[in-house]
């Protein structure tokens, strides 16, 4: 049978943004769109601004009608799902952990009851894999970063605007530790920022996710590492 994908995940999993602010739209299907063009039937149910429980949440309820072969798992920022309640007494290093080990957890089990082979991308934050080790996950790409420009040295966190809401409420609240850890994830998640805007060749139009190339060298890089029908 030949291969087929069903993808999910956030604004990273629909491809290239013209990054127009009174406009906003996709301008090349990325990955999804070399598939189609190489003759393989993709679904996508990924959609901007999801969260990993969302994405997860698309990907279960988008297998329920069809037989997919492979899934492309775009990892997104892991404080993005937080609540402000879970934020204001909960260590981000911890809630980075936990929801990695759930998430992968989770992706392992749906491969042992579907039998759905897993590919995870990390785009905006890379997947640093913490306590979990998954066994049934058929091929990861840590960082997209990394992959598209070697040498780079990527991280965890990511600055979304979801936490950053709850941030708002909590900097004069919290303790030193728990502001030391918030200071330490925006100061890491600028490196991002800073690579996005250096290497225009890779991360524009927009600025703020990878561009045609990076999701072409994306694509060339699935099709040397999945055993593909």
């Amino acid at each position: 049978m030949r291969s087929k994908f069903i993808i999910t995940g956030d604004s990273w999993s629909q491809g290239e943004w013209d990054g127009y602010p009174t406009d906003y739209r996709i301008t090349h299907g990325g990955v999804q769109q070399y598939l189609v063009e190489a003759g393989y039937t993709v679904k996508n149910v990924g959609r901007g601004g999801y969260n990993n429980n969302e994405s997860l949440t698309a990907l279960i309820a988008g297998l329920s009608n069809d037989n997919y072969t492979h899934c492309i798992f775009f990892f997104t920022d892991p404080l993005r799902q937080t609540t402000y309640e879970e934020f204001s007494t909960t260590l981000p290093s911890v809630i980075i952990k936990n929801h990695v080990n759930h998430l992968l957890e989770s992706l392992d089990n749906l491969n042992k009851e579907t039998g759905i082979k897993i590919v995870i991308v990390g785009g905006c934050a890379k997947l640093i894999v913490k306590d979990y080790m998954p066994t049934n996950i058929d091929l990861t790409v840590p960082s997209l970063c990394e992959l598209l420009v070697p040498g780079f040295i990527d991280n965890e966190f990511m600055n979304s605007r979801e936490w950053n809401d709850h941030w708002l409420k909590l900097e004069t609240k919290c303790n030193f530790e728990h502001k030391k850890e918030i200071y330490n994830v925006y100061n890491n998640a600028g490196v991002r920022f800073d690579l996005w805007k250096k290497r225009k060749d890779l991360f524009w139009p927009d600025g703020l996710h990878a561009n045609r190339l990076g999701h072409k060298i994306l694509f060339d890089y699935l099709l040397d590492n999945l055993n593909l029908n």
